[in-house]
């Protein structure tokens, strides 16, 4: 099986997962979603890994975009949905 046919993993829909750098305040994350126009559903892992949703209608690119400009933020990538659910 060539890598061409591995079958395409599925984005979930206005979600991303959003790695902060260790240090960052929580005042700065709220911030930042507010400017980025996300919001927390639930921390994935401690106070850094967040699974976040799109609220201001932009597609997961431009808002994993838009992320990756804050030096606060380690990185930024679709939910592919691996069992990160919003629950």
């Amino acid at each position: 099986m060539g890598v061409s046919d591995k079958p395409a993993q599925e984005i979930v829909p206005n979600q991303i997962l959003v790695r902060f750098r260790e240090g960052t305040d929580r005042s700065e994350i709220e911030r930042i979603q507010v400017e980025a126009g996300v919001r927390i559903l639930k921390a994935v892992a401690g106070n850094t890994l967040f699974l976040m949703k799109i609220m201001d209608g932009s597609s997961v690119e431009d808002a994993i975009r838009r992320l990756k400009g804050y030096p606060e933020i380690l990185y930024a990538e679709p939910n592919y949905g691996r069992g990160i659910k919003d629950n």
